[in-house]
């Protein structure tokens, strides 16, 4: 039903405001263009999802406790300010 929902969300380009997840592990969802804004991702595991050019507010704070794959972590990397070696 969530991941219904936020598929539905990156269909239309809603950005996902406000939400609260509780240790959701959404599969496959395509969240390219995904903006989550003051919504914690906190226990959500999103490593079998595309989240290349996730957005979040500038503080980064909704990324907390998000579970991604080592490859996901080098795409999240660079927004970051990490430079990787």
């Amino acid at each position: 039903m969530l991941e219904d929902t936020i598929r539905s969300a990156m269909d239309e380009g809603v950005a996902v405001e406000n939400m609260e997840f509780d240790g959701e592990v959404l599969e496959g969802a395509e969240l390219a263009r995904a903006e989550f804004f003051r919504t914690s991702l906190m226990g959500v595991d999103l490593s079998r999802c595309d989240i290349g050019g996730l957005r979040v507010s500038e503080g980064c704070a909704e990324l907390r406790g998000l579970k991604i794959s080592a490859g996901q972590a080098a795409v999240l990397a660079g927004p970051l300010g990490v430079e990787l070696i």
